[in-house]
């Protein structure tokens, strides 16, 4: 019988809620490999050096700009921390991050406008979402 890992899905850290950890997080290489969406789910690939330790990812709201009435670009900023794990293994995984509490917010903040768009720029990469 094949057993499957459950995914974990993360949320963005709001630019509402930024704390100490943002700031202390070590922000080391990797490479951004893929970036999807699926009902309001934020799927990205990743690869980085290691395979000994467990590494962390954070996904931070660095800030938004309103384009048009219901167009907003949103930048967003992935963090890894390797742990020091100096191990040189190739490790490709997939993060899973919820973006609804994003859109929300954005939604609350322009009252007046039900449906709105983001344009949404992780580590130089751009996806639509709406």
């Amino acid at each position: 019988m094949i057993s499957h890992k459950p995914i974990e899905i993360s949320d963005i850290i709001l630019s509402t809620n930024k704390n100490k950890l943002v700031v202390d997080f070590k922000n080391e290489d990797f490479y951004l490999e893929d970036v999807s969406i699926k009902d309001n789910i934020l799927k990205l690939n990743v690869s980085y050096s290691g395979g000994c330790k467990k590494h962390q990812f954070l996904l931070v709201e660095k800030k938004n700009l309103q384009r048009a009435k219901d167009l907003y670009d949103v930048q967003l900023q992935l963090l890894h921390n390797s742990n020091n794990d100096t191990c040189k293994k190739i490790v490709t995984e997939d993060l899973f991050f919820n973006i609804l509490p994003l859109k929300t917010k954005l939604q609350k903040e322009n009252k007046d406008q039900k449906d709105i768009n983001l344009l949404l720029i992780i580590n130089n990469i751009t996806i639509n979402y709406n």
